[in-house]
């Protein structure tokens, strides 16, 4: 017996079939853990936010049009919107570091090194990034994890976030520098031996 497609399951959960909606949790929640993850940095947080995304997805369950898309990429943007949303509500935690002019090309690592001391550096120098982008305004935070970790095109981003595409392009220009500054400010603490700073998360 083949699978039930997502668009049939979602038609049982709105006639109250709560096994048709423990399926769909079940085919979903890595890819949402995943990009809550990516954009929390934290297991802990990435859980609770993969919770709160479901529950939100499962109350808007009836607001989903076929015709306008599959479940699956609905249900990105969903989670993309809702961890977008929980940037914005944070108040401390980020500092504003002033720009330049000059675009900094920045070198997203992503991942993918078969060799363990390569694997070991990658993930290294993930962590290094996530810590820096924590720093970052949520707008300009999110902009960027979009652009650089999601993958998501310009337009894409500007159709997620509802605002002009320039606007788009500011914000990861913006972003991109701020964060190779802190980038190497970091590094030259690390270097130097100095303490970094508590954050409040």
């Amino acid at each position: 017996m083949e699978p039930q497609s997502d668009q049939v399951l979602v038609e049982c959960c709105l006639q109250g079939d709560h096994d048709a909606w423990a399926q769909l949790v079940y085919r979903h929640q890595k890819l949402i853990y995943n990009i809550a993850y990516r954009f929390t940095t934290r297991f802990d947080r990435a859980e609770d936010m993969t919770q709160e995304i479901f529950m939100k997805i499962y109350r808007s369950l009836d607001s989903f049009q076929k015709q306008r898309g599959e479940f699956k990429n609905w249900m990105m943007v969903m989670a993309r919107n809702h961890l977008i949303d929980n940037l914005r509500k944070e108040k401390k935690g980020w500092i504003r570091v002033g720009g330049t002019d000059e675009l900094e090309k920045l070198d997203f690592p992503t991942g993918g090194a078969s060799d363990p001391a390569r694997q070991l550096e990658q993930k290294e120098r993930i962590e290094f990034v996530h810590d820096c982008l924590r720093t970052l305004s949520p707008d300009l935070r999110a902009a960027l994890l979009l652009r650089e970790i999601e993958g998501l095109s310009y337009e894409e981003i500007a159709d997620q976030f509802r605002i002009p595409l320039g606007t788009v392009k500011s914000r990861i220009n913006r972003g991109r520098i701020e964060l190779a500054r802190i980038m190497n400010m970091k590094k030259i603490r690390l270097l130097s031996g100095q303490q970094e700073p508590l954050l409040e998360r």
